[in-house]
């Protein structure tokens, strides 16, 4: 007996009676789904309260994702089919299309060769004619120029989530310093439960008089309520652009309020039973210190919703804070085997004075990178050789173009990871998380490279980005 939930939803979990089978033939599995039912309500479930599922878990859809093969001739097909594609989500799916990406995928259970696909994401619980528009996008993907690229195609439930709104799953910490770190999270002081990822940190310094700031850099999205007075207007125009005296009044804290409560109770439960006792009663103190101050700082500049000339959405902000430190690249992945084959070897093992000191190349596909996140901590993944394109339900159902990150042996980011600071194997920051697709079968990242980012920030601010 266990709670199951729809991936994401977990405010509609049920208890659930789960029956793992090896049968094939799921012919009378309904009538003893019944029975079981009819017994389980005569106890003291009622009849509403429980469901029971009966599953072969070796013949479930359970596809996962890789990055798209780098075979110049499928790359030149997809580009070729690309606009035909488009043409006909956008005439036949126009109101339930969330984003369209271009994986490999291979069952999860089996050893069924992958397939090189175009999966076209739709609204979770929309309806369609998806039999013929599935039809229309096969026959698009014939490509006469290009007989011997497959494609397959794929129509999946799934959204693309920016917010740092809603309900992730709480994350508790055992403090015993007052210097907060990469990867933490942080929110606008008095909102909760939205949280985000404090990046990093980086440096400031003007053009025109040399003034220094020492900021913190994190997703706009993270800390929009911060202004909320002002929201629209933020929204469209930025903060910070027309001088200091404009910026929103609200402190950004770590942890979040949200997350700063779930340690609190978890702290306070260790108390009553004598566990950690020291250790608690340390957090509970540091936790006590952080929320009677200004915590990290407030908002200097902020990007608003805004568009790169490459068509990515710039979705970053900069905290103003006291002091500044130096950043460390996220863990090491626990399973080395799943780090990608490369030649030369990829070796990813940073010691204990290893920093993240220098902005990187601009990522391409096949590159490997990493990040550290408030929710799914150290997680790896791949560059996608074709950006996704991705519809924003959360901006206003505009569309752009971005890179799309395959994670390794599980999800990339999850909700509550926006502002990981992405990272490759030499320790350079190359982009920052600022979104995730959810209610797939994984979650993969949405990463704004850094050249984007310190562009936009450097041509909006009029200062030069370094890192400390």
């Amino acid at each position: 007996m266990q709670k199951i939930w729809r991936k994401n939803v977990q405010q509609g979990a049920k208890e659930c009676l789960l029956i793992e089978t090896l049968d094939d033939d799921p012919t009378r599995w309904l009538a003893a789904a019944t029975s079981l039912k009819t017994l389980l309500a005569k106890t003291s479930f009622e009849e509403n309260e429980c469901i029971v599922e009966i599953r072969n878990h070796r013949q479930m859809y359970s596809d996962i994702s890789f990055p798209i093969s780098k075979d110049p001739n499928l790359l030149a097909c997809i580009r070729e089919v690309q606009p035909k594609i488009n043409h006909i989500i956008d005439t036949r799916a126009a109101n339930i299309w969330t984003s369209i990406a271009y994986h490999k995928r291979k069952a999860k259970y089996n050893n069924s060769a992958a397939k090189n696909c175009v999966i076209i994401y739709v609204r979770p619980g929309s309806s369609a004619m998806f039999e013929m528009i599935e039809q229309h996008c096969l026959n698009a993907i014939k490509s006469v120029n290009f007989p011997t690229a497959t494609l397959s195609v794929e129509i999946l439930p799934g959204m693309i989530v920016s917010s740092a709104e809603g309900d992730p799953k709480v994350v508790q910490y055992r403090l015993n310093s007052f210097t907060p770190w990469n990867g933490i999270s942080i929110g606008v002081k008095g909102i909760k439960p939205d949280s985000g990822t404090l990046g990093g940190w980086i440096i400031l310094t003007n053009n025109t008089d040399g003034q220094v700031i020492n900021g913190v850099m994190t997703p706009y999205h993270v800390i929009a309520k911060v202004g909320s007075s002002n929201r629209a207007k933020n929204d469209s125009e930025g903060i910070g652009f027309q001088g200091k005296k404009f910026c929103p009044k609200g402190a950004i804290m770590w942890p979040s309020d949200y997350d700063s409560d779930g340690t609190i109770a978890s702290c306070e439960e260790s108390l009553r039973k004598n566990h950690d006792v020291e250790e608690s009663k340390q957090a509970l103190e540091i936790l006590s210190s952080l929320r009677k101050s200004d915590g990290l700082g407030q908002v200097r500049f902020a990007s608003g919703n805004t568009r790169s000339d490459k068509n990515e959405v710039m979705d970053w902000a900069i905290i103003e804070c006291q002091k500044t430190q130096k950043n460390k690249p996220p863990k090491a992945p626990v399973n080395e085997s799943l780090i990608p084959e490369r030649s030369p070897r990829l070796k990813y093992q940073p010691g204990e004075h290893d920093y993240v000191k220098k902005f990187g190349p601009e990522l391409t596909g096949g590159d490997w990178v990493l990040k550290r996140g408030r929710t799914t901590e150290n997680t790896h993944g791949e560059v996608n050789s074709v950006s996704r394109r991705v519809k924003w339900e959360e901006k206003g159902k505009t569309e752009s173009m971005e890179l799309d990150i395959v994670g390794i042996g599980g999800d990339f980011g999850d909700r509550g990871d926006s502002g990981s600071w992405v990272v490759n194997s030499k320790f350079e920051l190359v982009g920052m998380l600022n979104a995730m697709d959810t209610m797939s079968s994984g979650n993969h990242g949405i990463v704004t490279p850094i050249g984007s980012l310190l562009k936009d920030i450097e041509a909006r601010t009029g200062c030069r980005v370094s890192l400390p």
